[in-house]
């Protein structure tokens, strides 16, 4: 969606979350985000691509939906969800008619408490997850950005890949993921994205509930200079 040259972006601080509101009338439509900070770089020693195993895990169902009926009722709207995860941020990715602002946030709020997390859904992500980073290992590009990060920085959490490792996926378990989504979500950590034809005060009440609802812990994170390998000559 693109934003028409001019407008304003608002900052809002609320509970501890932090919010950027961009309001555009020339389209009945929204655009928002949720996310944590810090994404791939939290995850803890052995357990890289944590942090996305969670946030794709969650949008596969509810305690009161399954996988099907989630999707269903955000189709029913033609409102959609992804997921992006780099190593500084993790975040879903929304999108909805104007009409649906209010019912599609709710859908994402009712995803952020109580997500599923099934233990059949886990195990069919993991091996998803595992074949995609096969099927990168035939793309030149992707390879060598991955070992030239590993060669400059090592074990550093600069090195890391958001989608984690092989090796990695392997040993990360469902009571991890569970444990993961108890502690990640702590107001302070909270981003919040509005753009598009809405009401912002309404858009800045689900930030001021959501930041009072979800728990966790703020994220502190080893303060380690990288050790840089000498660039090689070519």
């Amino acid at each position: 969606m693109n934003f028409a040259k001019g407008l304003n972006i608002e900052r809002y601080d609320i509970a501890g979350a932090t919010a950027l509101i961009c309001q555009d009338l020339s389209l009945p439509m929204v655009q928002f985000a949720f996310g944590i900070r810090h994404g791939a770089w939290a995850d803890g020693p052995g357990q890289n691509g944590a942090t996305h195993l969670l946030f794709e895990l969650m949008g596969r169902g509810t305690a009161t939906k399954t996988r099907s009926e989630f999707n269903v009722a955000l189709e029913s709207m033609g409102s959609s969800l992804g997921v992006t995860l780099t190593q500084e941020f993790a975040l879903f990715r929304c999108v909805c008619l104007k009409r649906y602002f209010s019912p599609t946030v709710e859908l994402l709020m009712e995803m952020l408490r109580e997500p599923a997390l099934d233990p059949l859904e886990f195990d069919t992500l993991v091996q998803e997850c595992k074949q995609e980073l096969e099927a990168e290992r035939d793309e030149d590009d992707l390879l060598a950005n991955l070992f030239f990060r590993q060669y400059l920085f090592e074990d550093h959490l600069l090195g890391r890949d958001p989608a984690g490792t092989i090796s990695n996926l392997d040993t990360v378990t469902l009571a991890n993921i569970r444990e993961l989504h108890q502690k990640r979500f702590h107001a302070s950590e909270h981003l919040w994205f509005f753009g598009g034809d809405f009401d912002p005060e309404i858009a800045l009440a689900f930030v001021e509930q959501v930041a009072k609802e979800l728990s966790g812990s703020v994220a502190h994170l080893p303060v380690v200079a990288p050790r840089l390998h000498s660039t090689p000559k070519l």
